[in-house]
C-alpha cells in the first residue's frame, strides 16, 4: 500500500500548486473520468404549489442548481487556501472489485461523482468529465447535517442545550405550538408542527420560498406563521413534540434562528467560523441566505468544493472518535433519536432519525448518512475503528439507491 499526504500551510504561490499537486495524487490512484451524459429530451414537472423540481415524478437536481453559483446576495466565505491535509493511498487488490463497481454506478445512473474515502485519504474517485476537485457541488439536505455539526460548536460554547425550547430563543415562537419543541426535537424532525403533503420534501409554498427564502420576508416570520407554527393532529388532540418524525424544513428553519439568537450573530457567519474554518476548507463556500441575510441554507443550501465536501466528511468521522463535548455530540447526532416509518421515497431505506442524519439504513449496516434531494450522499460507519466513507452527488440517484446502497455497503463494510 502507497499513501502520500498534501504538504499543508503553503502559501499564496504554492496554493494552486498544492491542488494542482492533489489532483495528480488521485489521478495516480485512477481517479476515473467517465463519459458525459448525452442530452435528452427532459420534461421537468413540481408537486401542485411546490418549488423542488422532478423528472419523470421522480426526484431530480437540475445542474443549474446542482453545479450553479448561487445569488448575490448569498453568503460566501473567504478562501482559506489552506485547507485540511488530504492524502491518497492506492486500492489494494481486494478492494478493486468496488472500485470496478463504483465505475459503473456513475455510468449506469446519471451521477456526478462518487468518491471512496478512509480516513484523511481519497482510495479512488469517479467523476462525469465536467466534474473537478474545485467543482462547487450543491449539498441539498446534506446542508441539514452541516446545520446540525455547527450546532454542536454553540452546545460546546454553553450558547444552547438540546433541550433549550425554541420560544426561549426565538421572541415570535412564544404562544406559537412550534416554540414548545426543543432543540433536539427539531433535530429529529419531531417538532409536532404543521406537515406538507405526500411526497413533498419541504411543506414550503412557491409564494413563502418568493417572499421569505428568497426574498427579503423575515425567516421568524415565517416560522412564526400559524400555518407553519400550528402543530397537527386529528381526533381534536395535537402532536406533542418529540411524538412522531414528519420531514419538512420548518424544523431546520427554526434551529437556524435558534443558532442565530444564541450565537449573536448570522446563523451563515457562525457556521463558517466555527465549523467550516475550523475543518479548515480551502475553497470558497456558499450559504444559501435569503436577502435579509438569513441562513434559509439550513434546511438545505451549502455550497462546497468536491474536495471540501471531502474534508467535511474526514471532519466528522475524525472528530466523532474524541473524547469531550464535541465528540460526544457528534456521537449522538449519528445514533438513533427517533424511529421512522418505512416508507417509498428518500427514506425508504431508513427506520431511523439522529440530529439531522439518516441511520438504520437496511442495505447498509451499522452506519449513518447526510442525505440530499436528486441523490446526494455522504455515509459513515458507526464505528469509530472504521474510518470508511462513502460520497456521492448525482442529479437524480434518489430512484436508484437499492443498487447504489449495496456498492457502498461493500466499500464501508468490506463485503464481498
Amino acid at each position: 500500500m502507497t499513501r502520500r499526504t498534501m504538504a499543508r500551510g503553503e502559501r499564496e504561490a504554492a496554493s494552486t500548486t498544492r491542488i494542482n499537486r492533489f489532483v495528480a495524487l488521485v489521478a495516480s490512484a485512477a481517479i476515473v473520468v467517465v463519459a458525459a451524459i448525452s442530452a435528452s429530451a427532459q420534461t421537468i414537472t413540481t408537486l401542485p404549489n411546490s418549488y423542488l423540481p422532478r423528472k419523470d415524478d421522480k426526484t431530480f437536481m437540475p445542474d443549474e442548481w446542482l453545479l450553479g453559483t448561487g445569488q448575490p446576495w448569498h453568503y460566501r466565505t473567504k478562501a482559506s487556501g489552506n485547507g485540511a491535509l488530504i492524502g491518497q493511498r492506492l486500492p489494494t487488490a481486494s478492494e478493486t472489485r468496488v472500485v470496478k463497481d463504483t465505475k459503473g454506478l456513475v455510468e449506469a445512473y446519471g451521477i456526478k461523482v462518487v468518491a471512496l474515502l478512509e480516513g484523511n485519504d481519497v482510495v479512488d474517485i469517479v467523476a462525469r468529465p465536467n466534474i473537478g476537485l474545485n467543482t462547487l457541488l450543491l449539498s441539498a439536505s446534506i446542508g441539514k447535517t452541516v446545520t446540525a455539526v455547527a450546532v454542536g460548536k454553540a452546545i460546546c460554547e454553553g450558547r444552547l442545550q438540546l433541550d433549550t425550547r425554541a420560544d426561549a430563543v426565538v421572541p415570535l415562537l412564544r404562544g406559537r405550538d412550534l416554540g414548545t419543541a426543543t432543540l433536539r426535537q427539531l433535530m429529529q424532525m419531531s417538532s409536532g408542527a404543521t406537515e406538507p403533503p405526500p411526497r413533498d420534501a419541504t411543506g414550503i409554498t412557491r409564494d413563502e420560498v418568493d417572499r421569505y427564502v428568497q426574498g427579503n420576508g423575515s425567516l421568524e416570520a415565517l416560522i412564526a406563521s400559524p400555518r407553519l407554527s400550528t402543530a397537527q393532529g386529528s381526533g381534536g388532540r395535537k402532536n406533542r413534540p418529540g411524538e412522531r418524525f414528519s420531514y419538512k424544513s420548518v424544523d431546520p428553519f427554526t434551529v437556524a434562528e435558534m443558532l442565530q439568537y444564541a450565537s449573536q450573530m448570522p446563523a451563515a457567519r457562525w457556521v463558517d467560523s466555527k465549523l467550516l474554518a475550523e475543518i479548515p476548507i480551502d475553497n470558497q463556500a456558499i450559504l444559501v441566505t435569503n436577502q435579509r441575510g438569513d441562513f434559509v441554507g439550513a434546511e438545505g443550501g451549502i455550497r462546497m468544493s468536491l474536495q471540501d465536501w471531502i474534508r467535511f466528511a474526514a471532519y466528522v468521522q475524525r472528530q466523532r472518535t474524541l473524547d469531550g463535548c464535541f465528540g460526544g455530540y457528534l456521537k449522538e447526532l449519528s445514533r438513533t433519536q427517533i424511529k421512522i416509518p418505512m416508507i417509498d421515497g428518500i427514506n425508504g431505506y431508513f427506520s431511523g432519525y439522529g440530529f439531522f442524519t439518516w441511520t438504520e439504513n437496511t442495505l447498509v449496516r451499522n452506519t449513518f448518512w447526510a442525505v440530499g434531494y436528486g441523490g446526494q450522499r455522504i455515509g459513515w460507519s458507526t464505528d469509530p475503528a472504521n474510518r470508511r466513507m462513502f460520497l456521492m452527488f448525482s442529479n437524480s440517484a434518489d430512484k436508484d439507491m437499492n443498487s447504489i446502497y449495496p456498492v457502498a455497503d461493500r466499500w464501508i463494510n468490506g463485503r464481498r
